[in-house]
């Protein structure tokens, strides 16, 4: 070898070594423990996590977690904490995961800000592997930005949904300096007045094994809460596919509540290892917040109008009068008189709240979680129970974010404040008022469907509000419903701007929305009775194109 060849070579040996990206997380390979990892504190049900001596993916040592699928919305976390992490940088999150059974597994980070009262940026691997079932050693990666004004990067490895799952070689490296698209903060409402485009996707299947072939009568029957005709926004066309297309048996609407309109899609019983497919599609046009007539204060008043008294109940998930609540509702007014000081002291302490919760919610109900993580579920109705307590009318709302997604359902609460009436508030967030634009609502709670109806059942976890998410109404056990939507799995729907409509001023909001409103309600009164069809005159695709007032009412002019 000449040295030219020599001196090359030894170039290519070194560059990995130069090149290689320095690990932030100093305990990634668990070789001799589990230090620099925070374990929940103690066993949950069936959940667990553990230290394991020879479980790694060459017989060295790993975390485990599990959990029991039946255990609600059972979850096993293990939690790194970056206390100085590189900012204005973007990291890349990553490491090997094996799974036995598991709903879903994999690694997520939490960029809390500085305070530690609000995340400003999250990131998962779900998004690019979404792993369930049983699979062997994995590599899962994914990027997250730490804003410069940032704190702590939390990294988290979890199981959930039920299963097992190990980790190893689990890393934090330096991506590159973080770009502006990279660092819009988390939540923050990109979208903007116009249209948006709402999909859900399912798959429906017979279940294997004896028991799904026991009742071969029975039809899927599944319940989807449609996007609501309320405040700024009104749902512009909706439309139910099924393939193959003669598996449709009924399709009709029925009113849960006043303005609460769900779709019954009744399906013919799947053939052995056949898979029907449903999907749903609506265009919903969405106006400007009116923010305006909310008061610079909102004293108490000593008597509540009488439609929004129901809002003040305590109920089976938010238990609005039990000690706990009321505890720490008590400390939290002190001795405010104004609902909107109210609202913001509640936001502030719901906060601190979710900052000292440890282990998983056993349900999603506001009491679980005083203590126990949960998800937007639980947040919001504990923030409503905390307004409850403390005597303001709150009430949960169940809808699609326009800022994130692929989801199941989000959730968020509207307060009653005088003098405006319902004041939007994204209690996962602790923001407010919330712009219309930013979720499309497809529920407004009843206040009976915070009680027994919200028991743990097969199409949702303990503490979810009844008809607030898709349902099923066939028999336990007989069917599987899959949902998957742009590749994510456990996620059903997806809400995306479609158009910005920039040329309406107050008035020409007003007289569109009441257009498309009277279009809407006639359409969806007259679906009462079971068709096969379940569709209204516009599509999808008549609105693609729309972007001016000119051509919102074209398309809503009487034809």
């Amino acid at each position: 070898m000449n040295l030219r060849n020599a001196i090359l070579v030894v170039l290519l040996l070194a560059a990995p070594l130069r090149l290689a990206a320095q690990n932030l997380i100093a305990n990634g390979s668990f070789d001799l423990n589990a230090d620099g990892w925070q374990n929940q504190a103690a066993d949950l049900g069936d959940a667990a996590a553990s230290w394991s001596a020879d479980g790694g993916r060459d017989g060295s040592a790993c975390i485990r977690a599990a959990c029991a699928k039946g255990d609600a919305t059972a979850m096993r976390i293990w939690r790194a904490v970056l206390a100085e992490p590189p900012y204005g940088k973007r990291l890349r999150f990553a490491g090997l995961v094996r799974g036995r059974s598991v709903g879903f597994a994999g690694i997520c980070t939490q960029v809390w800000d500085r305070d530690h009262k609000a995340l400003v940026q999250f990131g998962t691997t779900q998004s690019a592997h979404a792993l369930s079932g049983d699979f062997d050693w994995t590599r899962i990666d994914a990027t997250v930005a730490v804003p410069l004004d940032a704190g702590e990067v939390h990294l988290l490895t979890m199981v959930s949904g039920g299963g097992e799952a190990w980790f190893d070689d689990v890393e934090v490296t330096v991506d590159g300096d973080a770009t502006q698209d990279d660092l819009t903060a988390l939540g923050a409402v990109t979208a903007r007045p116009g249209t948006f485009r709402l999909r859900g996707e399912y798959r429906v299947s017979r279940r294997s094994g004896w028991f799904g072939a026991k009742r071969t009568d029975a039809q899927p029957t599944l319940l989807f809460p449609m996007p609501l005709a309320y405040g700024a926004q009104v749902p512009l066309s909706y439309e139910v596919t099924v393939e193959p297309a003669d598996q449709l048996v009924s399709a009709c609407v029925f009113q849960d509540a006043p303005g609460n309109f769900v779709a019954e899609i009744v399906l013919k019983t799947p053939a052995d290892d056949a898979v029907t497919e449903l999907r749903w599609n609506s265009v919903v046009l969405c106006g400007p917040s009116g923010f305006a007539t909310v008061p610079e204060s909102a004293p108490l008043p000593e008597e509540w109008p009488e439609d929004v008294l129901p809002w003040l109940e305590s109920t089976r998930i938010c238990q609005a009068d039990h000690d706990e609540i009321q505890t720490v509702a008590k400390t939290i007014r002190g001795d405010r008189n104004d609902v909107l000081a109210i609202v913001a002291a509640t936001l502030e302490r719901a906060a601190e709240i979710q900052q000292q919760q440890d282990g998983a919610c056993k349900e999603l109900d506001a009491l679980e979680a005083l203590h126990r993580t949960g998800s937007c579920t639980s947040n919001a109705n504990l923030l409503a129970a905390l307004l409850r307590a403390q005597g303001v009318p709150a009430r949960v709302l169940a809808g699609y974010p326009t800022w994130s997604g692929p989801l199941q359902t989000h959730y968020t609460v509207e307060a009653f404040v005088p003098g405006h009436g319902w004041y939007p508030i994204e209690s996962t967030l602790q923001k407010a008022p919330w712009p219309a634009h930013g979720q499309i609502q497809v529920a407004i709670v009843p206040i009976d469907n915070e009680g027994e109806s919200s028991r743990p059942r097969e199409s949702a976890a303990g503490g979810v509000p009844y008809l607030s998410l898709t349902e099923v109404r066939h028999p336990r056990g007989l069917f599987l419903l899959a949902s998957e939507i742009d590749g994510k799995q456990y996620c059903d729907h997806v809400a995306r701007q479609l158009q910005i409509v920039n040329d309406l001023d107050a008035a020409g909001w007003t007289e569109v929305l009441t257009a498309a409103r009277a279009r809407w309600d006639a359409w969806v009164h007259a679906k009462s009775e079971a068709g096969t069809e379940l569709a209204t005159a516009l599509r999808s695709e008549d609105f693609a194109t729309v972007t001016s007032a000119a051509d919102l009412r074209a398309r809503l002019a009487p034809r």
